[in-house]
């Protein structure tokens, strides 16, 4: 004779596979909030476009990592019609020491440039 199921059974599986789908999704980040390190940054110029007929502007941010190596990338963030911040103003930068180029830029609030 078969026995059913015990009601918990369903539940749980829901419950894993949920979690699983969550770890999923948000490993990478964790991970990057893991073993990020912070640095000093500082946008030395910027990068203007023109997308869909608006002016926009990348700033270009240099840092050097806690090894000291020396980098500079263009961040993902824009501003519209003109750049946000003077060339030279201070940022700081969350990098993961393992790929130095994933990087996060955390910008002072604007009028303390």
């Amino acid at each position: 004779m078969d026995k059913p199921l015990p009601d918990w059974i369903p539940f749980t599986l829901v419950i894993v596979v949920i979690l699983l789908m969550l770890w999923w999704k948000f490993a990478d980040e964790l991970r990057f909030r893991w073993r990020a390190q912070w640095a000093e940054g500082r946008i030395t110029n910027w990068m203007g476009a023109t997308v869909g007929g608006k002016r926009v502007f990348h700033p270009i941010i240099e840092f050097h990592t806690a090894e000291g190596v020396h980098l500079s990338y263009r961040a993902e963030e824009q501003s519209e019609d003109r750049p946000m911040y003077e060339p030279g103003t201070i940022v700081r930068v969350k990098y993961d020491p393992r790929n130095p180029r994933r990087v996060k830029t955390i910008y002072p609030r604007k009028g303390h440039t």
